[in-house]
């Protein structure tokens, strides 16, 4: 039996490695609204893109490509991710962080925002769909 105990402890952690492969969906009283379509590409790497629309449709920051990425996020600590944004309204570049908080629940905050125009709330709580 103890020979395969190691076997056995490394079925029981993958069972429980956290999956954020999904969508999450933030909205702020119907004027604006940010999707996250995110990937796990491995349990220390996340990528993934979004797409905001804000003012009521007045300004558009989405990728023109399902297959675009403009989310690259590396593990920091158990349940936070952290790493770069690409605004397609601008090309600009910025530093994100992600916290999960429950199986339905993130967090998003800017870090450091990207310096020409982009629409992604500051901090902001998404909810997976």
């Amino acid at each position: 039996m103890l020979k395969f105990l190691p076997l056995l402890l490394v079925c029981i952690q993958l069972g429980h490695a956290q999956d954020y492969s999904g969508t999450w969906i933030w909205n702020h009283d119907g004027k604006h609204q940010s999707k996250l379509s995110l990937e796990q590409v491995s349990p220390e790497e996340i990528r993934g893109s979004y797409c905001s629309v804000f003012f009521e449709g007045n300004k558009i920051d989405c990728s023109s490509s399902s297959e675009e990425r403009n989310l690259r996020l590396k593990k920091i600590s158990k349940n936070r991710y952290q790493g770069s944004i690409k605004s397609n309204f601008s090309g600009s570049t910025g530093i994100i962080m992600i916290r999960f908080r429950k199986r339905n629940s993130i967090k998003l905050i800017i870090l450091d925002a990207p310096k020409a125009e982009y629409y992604l709330p500051l901090k902001a709580v998404f909810t997976k769909v």
